[in-house]
């Protein structure tokens, strides 16, 4: 009884990493764990101040896998971190964003923020995270949550057109993409507004294209149905033997 069971975990599993490979030309994951300067891991650092581009910047740290993007002293200045993006998700495939920080609440407003701007047309989403709220646009939505925390957030979209934000696994919202855009092709997260002021520490920021839950299982079934047959046959004819 324990073989058979054994066995066909160990096809369930092969078959699984077989559907999530079967796509992995087209797929692709970038994790920013917070353990060095995101322009050190292939991020783009843009910023500034009342001076211009690329005059002063944040005051930033790393410490224990947290990075810190401190602006309070200056409200004229931005800085934030970004990546192109050259390809939507596909039939089966689904856009996953996903990052954990702790925004100040002595933070001003929503000066620390995510945009993600799709490949294929114009057209973008916008978190813009307070020291007690999520602002999101399109949509003119305020979220509260707890001050002085931090939070966990995930994106998901299988069209760019529409997508879920899940907080902290609990808080689930439905927005849409503006469509009425210029910004295109691109991910970014940090201090994006010149006129506020905020403190803001990352964690993670995580983002690519992944197989939709659905598929890969429907996969799964698919490879795994002849290895299930021979499984219960073999078990059927084992008198007493049960699973």
């Amino acid at each position: 009884m324990f073989r058979i069971r054994h066995q066909a975990c160990l096809c369930v599993l092969a078959a699984g990493v077989f559907a999530v490979g079967a796509g992995k030309a087209e797929q692709f994951w970038i994790a920013y764990e917070g353990d060095d300067y995101p322009e050190n891991q292939g991020w783009t650092r843009v910023y500034g101040n009342e001076n211009g581009p690329y005059a002063g910047g944040a005051n930033r740290s790393l410490s224990d896998g947290i990075f810190t993007l401190d602006s309070l002293h200056d409200s004229q200045i931005y800085d934030f971190y970004e990546t192109d993006r050259s390809a939507d998700p596909g039939p089966g495939e689904m856009f996953v964003a996903e990052w954990r920080v702790l925004v100040d609440p002595s933070s001003t407003s929503y000066d620390v923020g995510v945009v993600i701007a799709r490949a294929l047309s114009p057209g973008h989403a916008a978190i813009w995270l307070g020291g007690d709220g999520v602002y999101v646009e399109p949509g003119d939505t305020t979220i509260g949550v707890e001050a002085g925390a931090f939070h966990s957030y995930r994106f998901e979209s299988a069209d760019m057109s529409s997508y879920t934000l899940t907080i902290d696994g609990a808080i689930t919202f439905a927005g849409h993409f503006e469509d009425f855009s210029v910004l295109q092709s691109f991910v970014n997260f940090g201090d994006g507004v010149q006129g506020e002021r905020s403190l803001s520490r990352w964690d993670y920021f995580r983002y690519g294209i992944v197989p939709e839950p659905a598929s890969v299982w429907g996969g799964v079934c698919l490879l795994m149905r002849p290895v299930c047959r021979r499984v219960l046959r073999r078990t059927a004819r084992r008198p007493g033997s049960s699973w």
